[in-house]
């Protein structure tokens, strides 16, 4: 079994400072995988609460300290860096990768894609949604624009499905997989619907009550992974000290961009 440490919303607002205090004993034993928001207002989602309100975009590539700290991490083989959508607004009830304007959501993606390659050197495999929601609409930009994974917290409805052979192969599996075990556990390994690969993640909150079952469960499946998702702005002891239980527990690691 492989543990993946997924943290979102990473952005132009992030101090190095506070990601050394959360992650410095355990990136060195466990990659994490940023989920980065290329680039951010400061109307859409949680940014310094002094921040001055406006709709400019802060790209991630103007903050030099964090860059520069950042590809240092890169570099010593502790994160990588993975694409949080463009930047993480809401579209009225919408969240973003839910937005019915598919020529916008096509060029923003695109554009976010190449920036964060452009800004840290490196190729940008995987797309996590704000939210954790994708529409079936996003998931075919996706796939358009060539990103090999999509992370998220729970599997495609059947809403989404798609009539495509590899597709409903992958979705019939996690059909059956729903039939024994509904939402309490994860798919336990990437599912291929064709053009690219997704994986499931849990949080911090749903894995602490059951986590020896959790193990157990995975622990059955040959390659299976365990995906955690946390946020930096948010962390607290206790998935502190989930995370470093299962680093202890789990001796292999892999991240979201070559998994």
């Amino acid at each position: 079994m492989k543990l993946i440490i997924r943290d979102d919303d990473l952005s132009y607002f992030a101090k190095p400072e506070d990601l050394e205090r959360i992650y410095a004993g355990i990136w060195n034993k466990c990659p994490i995988s940023f989920s980065t928001v290329p680039f951010v207002t400061t109307t859409g989602f949680e940014t310094p609460l002094n921040s001055l309100k406006t709709n400019k975009l802060f790209g991630i590539g103007d903050n030099k300290k964090l860059v520069l700290f950042l590809k240092k991490k890169i570099k010593e083989g502790k994160i990588t860096i993975v694409q949080h959508g463009y930047s993480h607004n809401n579209y009225g009830t919408k969240f973003e990768l839910e937005q019915t304007d598919k020529k916008k959501l096509y060029k923003e993606l695109k554009k976010g894609k190449k920036y964060l390659e452009k800004v840290f050197g490196i190729e940008i495999n995987c797309l996590v949604a704000p939210h954790d929601r994708f529409s079936k609409q996003a998931i075919k930009i996706a796939e358009k624009i060539g990103y090999k994974y999509i992370c998220r917290a729970f599997a495609p409805l059947p809403r989404e499905i798609q009539l495509r052979k590899n597709y409903l192969t992958a979705f019939f599996k996690l059909f059956k997989h729903w039939l024994k075990y509904r939402r309490k556990y994860r798919y336990p390994t990437l599912l291929n619907y064709g053009t690219c690969k997704e994986i499931y993640s849990y949080r911090p909150n749903e894995l602490i009550t059951n986590i020896d079952s959790i193990l157990k469960f995975h622990a059955k499946h040959e390659q299976s992974m365990l995906c955690l998702t946390s946020h930096y702005r948010s962390a607290n002891i206790h998935s502190d000290e989930l995370m470093k239980f299962l680093i202890k527990k789990i001796k292999k690691y892999a991240h979201l961009n070559k998994i």
